[in-house]
């Protein structure tokens, strides 16, 4: 049986200062996979965060495309799931890896997990690929 410990997204490896925030959408380097944007940051090491990789995250779903508060959360849930799940298979924890990312959603329907599953996979193999140059 899996050991739940490093299976989790806990708060400290979430995004949530604005500064920050605002840094990754003027500075960030993107990647894109439907129906996945993806912006990042290298960033410093941060001591809080050594079971994650020193990775933050942040995610977005557009108001303009998800009227619904509903729909909104329901893919932001999913993209947190996928990611959580994906990064686990991709990334070693013995990798040194420092980055802030945020993940926007800009599909215009409501995708099954196994295709925001695939983008995500697409997209950390990417930004592995890009750390490693």
């Amino acid at each position: 049986m899996l050991s739940k410990i490093g299976f989790q997204l806990g708060k400290p490896a979430r995004l949530s200062n604005k500064k920050v925030i605002s840094d990754i959408f003027q500075n960030g380097n993107s990647l894109f996979s439907y129906p996945i944007k993806l912006l990042f940051v290298p960033s410093d090491p941060t001591p809080q965060l050594q079971d994650h990789w020193n990775i933050q995250v942040a995610f977005s779903v557009s108001k303009k495309n998800f009227k619904s508060s509903v729909d909104r959360n329901k893919i932001k849930r999913l993209c947190r799931e996928a990611f959580r799940i994906q990064s686990r298979g991709i990334f070693n924890p013995t990798e040194n890896l420092n980055f802030r990312m945020t993940f926007i959603y800009i599909g215009k329907q409501i995708e099954p997990l196994s295709t925001i599953e695939k983008a995500f996979k697409k997209l950390l193999f990417q930004i592995k690929e890009a750390e490693s140059k």
